[in-house]
């Protein structure tokens, strides 16, 4: 089958992580995958690719004319020239399916808001959503907001968030994508609360497909030899976070220090060792050493910091079903995590992990006091989490039914 995949980001974030993983288990399966991109950062693809940017997309003359345009029309001519060259790759590729996935980081180098609209006379379009942006205004997640469900408007509490957008725009795009959604579009989420939110706003249908993890990327190693490489001792309490950037505020780093110094203070301050991966400084508690990898794209330093752990905290306060769980799952490696999101879809309470009510600091401190001092309940998480892993995470299973949904559209 051939099969286009359209993203604004290839590798770098969540969403492309799990896009990457879909086109490698595709081109494995023997697919014919063509990724089209705004940005690529992968330095040598298995998969045909399309890079396509606004600024970039037309002639050398409509370049040079778009300097002294207003910026309104600057990005309208954008937004066509980038139109042009999508529809112009998929002719060449002649495509079986489309799949789309997150491109509104795509919006600002000149992406049409309704790309899935202008190209779904080529081929079937599925949409596979990373998040709510489809369904609101302008945020990628909406917390406690309902506006999505009766209509986003100027009086949007986080309009200068990523995605930002000018408060008079917002009401108009949730319009645009509404018509969308309700077109006829195919739709995929990762996890049963994503599913949940889209169809509250709007989605007749969808259907629930879960991300992957790669049992030969990511799989065991010695926890005393990973530590010996990193610099750990042997018999430190270690707790490791992943995160792209530690500064986002979604990310909870905030709520997982409290949960540190909260687990110093109730137990005669044993040491702890918390290790992290991603972007940005984190400033411990007392007596918290802190080990920072900053971001790691190397996969055998990703490994032999899973292995090194004893548990693995994920402490956002939304998420969609984060890779770095499903990851930490296949290096045998159980989860602590707020009971938000597609977590529960990954981690069975009491079996592989541990979940707690969003936001409570106090209640996060607890579970970490209940497993990082234990290690026989943490070798028997751990164990479950890489079963569970291997049976209900596999490449094989996303193509499966992933392919499943294509052909049903195709006919």
């Amino acid at each position: 089958m051939k099969i286009a995949l359209i993203s604004d980001l290839e590798c770098e974030g969540g969403a492309a992580q799990a896009t990457t993983s879909l086109a490698v288990s595709l081109l494995q399966a023997g697919h014919d995958v063509l990724r089209i991109v705004a940005r690529a950062d992968h330095p040598n693809p298995r998969w045909k690719r399309t890079v396509v940017a606004g600024a970039w997309a037309g002639s050398l003359v409509s370049r040079a004319c778009c300097k002294f345009l207003p910026a309104d029309k600057r990005k309208k001519l954008y937004a066509s020239l980038t139109t042009r060259k999508i529809i112009k790759t998929l002719n060449n590729f002649e495509p079986d399916v489309i799949n789309i996935h997150n491109y509104h980081w795509a919006l600002e180098p000149g992406w049409p808001l309704m790309l899935p609209e202008k190209i779904r006379h080529i081929a079937p379009v599925v949409w596979t959503l990373h998040d709510a942006w489809s369904v609101s205004g302008r945020c990628a997640y909406p917390y406690e907001c309902k506006q999505y469900v009766s209509g986003c408007t100027e009086r949007c509490p986080t309009p200068h968030e990523y995605p930002a957008l000018e408060p008079d725009k917002i009401a108009d795009h949730w319009a645009i994508k509404q018509k969308m959604i309700r077109s006829g579009i195919a739709a995929i989420t990762p996890s049963r609360w994503l599913a949940a939110l889209a169809q509250e706003g709007g989605w007749p249908s969808v259907r629930v497909i879960p991300y992957c993890v790669d049992p030969n990327v990511y799989y065991p190693l010695d926890k005393t030899e990973s530590r010996k490489s990193l610099g750990i001792a042997s018999d430190a309490n270690v707790i490791l976070t992943v995160m792209h950037n530690v500064g986002d505020p979604r990310k909870g780093i905030s709520h997982l220090l409290a949960a540190l110094a909260e687990t110093r203070n109730q137990t005669e301050n044993k040491p702890i060792t918390l290790f992290t991966m991603g972007k940005g400084e984190v400033a411990p508690p007392d007596g918290v050493q802190v080990i920072s990898l900053g971001f790691v794209r190397d996969e055998e330093k990703k490994r032999q910091a899973y292995a090194a752990s004893d548990i693995v905290i994920h402490p956002a306060l939304a998420d969609n079903l984060p890779n770095t769980v499903l990851e930490a799952m296949a290096c045998e490696r159980p989860v602590i995590g707020f009971n938000i999101g597609g977590l529960p879809d990954m981690i069975d309470y009491g079996r592989n992990g541990l979940l707690v009510p969003a936001g409570d600091s106090r209640g996060l401190g607890y579970a970490i006091r209940q497993l990082i001092y234990n290690r026989d309940a943490t070798k028997n998480m751990g164990a479950v989490s890489l079963q569970k892993a291997r049976d209900e995470f596999s490449p094989a299973q996303l193509v499966q039914r992933t392919v499943g949904l294509y052909q049903n559209l195709i006919g």
